[in-house]
């Protein structure tokens, strides 16, 4: 579940995308990018390792990461009410 979308204002901070990041830097892959967060506090994320062009979405959680969409366009295809 989305809980929101990461944003560049200076508020509300814990929605900050460099507030996010920050603390991922040491275990983020390059060309990882969080763009929303769910409500566990876990991130849903564009993989532009394999295609910087086409990213992938993947949800990264505590036990690991797990492949959700091949592309934004799918995943947001699975968003529902």
């Amino acid at each position: 579940m989305v809980d929101h979308l990461l944003h560049f204002e200076d508020a509300p901070f814990v929605s900050n995308i460099v507030a996010a990041v920050f603390p991922l830097l040491d275990v983020l892959d390059e060309g990882i990018i969080p763009f929303a967060a769910d409500v566990g506090g876990d991130f849903f994320c564009f993989d532009h390792r394999a295609d910087g062009d086409h990213p992938s979405v993947f949800w990264s959680v505590d036990w690991g990461v797990v492949p959700l969409a091949p592309s934004f366009a799918d995943f947001l295809k699975m968003l529902r009410d």
